[in-house]
């Protein structure tokens, strides 16, 4: 157990001191509540309380954290140091103040963390959020005390809280919960759509340009007489009629996904809008996050909860409220419609935007890996079919080259050096093991090719079974992928036409090369020694 000395107060490594503070039971009980919150209450009991208390508890024990981290880093762990104290308890205050009340630096800090961390966090800007700086000095407190009074605390202690610490820092839930927009209101000038995660709001945007654009709100410039709006239901259905054509009217009922209109004043309705049914298989995968690290996703919900109608410069437009899919525009009487993100409801894209979703290809991962894997079997199987008729000479020595097992062997263990380096040695079983076993594939195939060749009576043959062999297979499978990116783009609108495509094209072309692997290899002549038949 390693002890500190009762001199140590005067001057002592304050690495040790923010391991000590770190270990302190209003630390632990700060540190233990922003996991429960975030990994537990959040989800369970989505609130205002329970967006505040993490910055009340992570503001407790972060400073002392710093102070560690900054001690390690800058070497001054087993040294007396500058007042790191001083800098961490300071630059957490600061940094805390800038990201809840400036704009600019919000929005910078969202962008290095998707940048960086390839997920997207809640950094929500709220300056009633600074309340939570009070804890601040209560935790100066309990790290002056700390240095103050040293207390034995073992290694293992020690290193168990600052784990736990960074833990709690790095591991806060990256998932926020959802934003559903539950209302549409007006106040003839501009329009606000109201998100309800919690009751009776969570968030209010506003839009100057009848619902193009949104802009968040903070609580503060919420109207009062909106505000109380916004705490009221909606009730069900929503109908509303253009003030210059009474007889057309517009219908939501809360329970279908669709828009309704009449033209006789309600007498008859028909559907002017509802989800492509067609493009919904993609849709789910876009929103799920299909095929990505740490995608929170999301269940896709085209219910509209609200309805209103909106006065454009003497055209009327429609505007309605669609849950975490945010709004959908129109102008009314108009068959064009527009799905529009509101904060954080993002609306689903219906189809690929731009080349750069193609790689990597996440929404179709699994249909890619299982065609590099059937065209790696079909590439074995005519493989040995070739080897098979391949005419060898009969002085044979079947030997080949070597040095494709040295080259996989190599190239594996780069794999591994890298993992290590690079601190990322849980990655070995997960990707280590599909690695080995491309490179052992590919160093079979390569040897037993190599020595197929070298004793071939025809190597010209034999090499262009090889190419008929990776054309039929591989070839195919890339034709087979070209038909599910057409499918991503919205060429091939429904998923089963581009499966159908896929599966003809594979098995077309693995009949195609079985059939020229035999053409190919047969004898040029008939009665050449060593031969071997079909």
């Amino acid at each position: 157990m390693e002890r500190d000395g009762p001199q140590a107060g005067a001057s002592q490594p304050e690495a040790r001191v923010g391991v000590r503070a770190l270990s302190h039971p209003f630390a632990l009980a700060a540190i233990f509540l922003l996991l429960v919150n975030d990994h537990v209450l959040k989800g369970v009991a989505p609130s205002l309380l329970t967006g505040k208390l993490s910055d009340f508890a992570g503001l407790v024990f972060f400073p002392m954290l710093g102070v560690v981290v900054l001690a390690f880093v800058l070497g001054l762990e087993r040294r007396q140091g500058p007042r790191l104290a001083a800098v961490a308890f300071a630059a957490t205050g600061a940094a805390f103040a800038l990201l809840k009340a400036v704009a600019p630096v919000n929005a910078a800090g969202l962008a290095l963390a998707d940048r960086w961390l390839g997920i997207r966090l809640q950094l929500a800007l709220d300056p009633t959020d600074l309340w939570a700086l009070a804890v601040l000095p209560a935790a100066l407190l309990m790290w002056q005390h700390a240095e103050a009074r040293p207390r034995p605390v073992s290694l293992r202690a020690g290193i168990l809280s600052t784990s736990i610490a960074a833990l709690a820092a790095l591991a806060t839930s990256p998932c926020p919960p959802e934003q559903p927009i539950a209302r549409l209101l007006t106040d003839g000038q501009e329009v606000y759509a109201v998100a309800r995660a919690w009751e009776p709001f969570s968030a209010v945007y506003r839009s100057q340009d009848e619902g193009r654009s949104w802009e968040f709100l903070q609580e503060a410039d919420v109207p009062v007489a909106l505000a109380a709006q916004a705490e009221q239901p909606v009730v069900y259905p929503v109908v509303a009629c253009l003030p210059a054509s009474p007889q057309s009217c517009y219908r939501i009922d809360g329970t279908s996904p669709q828009v309704e209109r009449s033209e006789d004043g309600g007498a008859r309705w028909a559907i002017a809008w509802s989800p492509p049914v067609s493009r919904m298989s993609y849709m789910q995968r876009v929103a799920s996050g299909s095929g990505k690290l740490l995608a929170c996703g999301k269940e896709i919900d085209f219910t509209p909860h609200d309805l209103i109608l909106l006065d454009e410069g003497g055209d009327t437009i429609l505007l309605v409220a669609l849950g975490n899919e945010g709004v959908l525009r129109s102008p009314a009487g108009s068959e064009s419609w527009q799905r529009l993100g509101v904060g954080w409801a993002e609306a689903t894209p219906e189809r690929a935007e731009s080349l750069r979703e193609l790689w990597p290809p996440s929404t179709i991962l699994t249909e890619t890996l299982l065609l590099l894997a059937a065209a790696a079997i079909a590439f074995l199987v005519l493989s040995v079919r070739s080897w098979k008729l391949a005419q060898r000479r009969l002085d044979a020595a079947g030997e080949g080259y070597r040095g494709f097992w040295w080259a996989a062997g190599f190239l594996f263990a780069l794999v591994v050096v890298g993992a290590i380096l690079l601190g990322a040695e849980e990655l070995l079983l997960p990707v280590g093991i599909p690695v080995a076993m491309g490179l052992a594939y590919l160093a079979f195939l390569g040897q037993r090719w190599a020595i197929v060749i070298e004793d071939s009576l025809r190597p010209e043959a034999t090499k262009h079974c090889l190419w008929l062999g990776l054309l039929a297979t591989f070839g195919s499978a890339a034709i087979a992928w070209l038909g599910f990116a057409l499918w991503m783009f919205g060429v091939l609108p429904v998923y089963t036409l581009a499966l159908a495509i896929a599966i003809l094209v594979v098995v077309a072309g693995w009949l195609w090369g079985w059939r020229q692997v035999g053409r190919t290899s047969q004898p040029a002549e008939t009665g050449t020694v060593g031969g071997a038949g079909d």
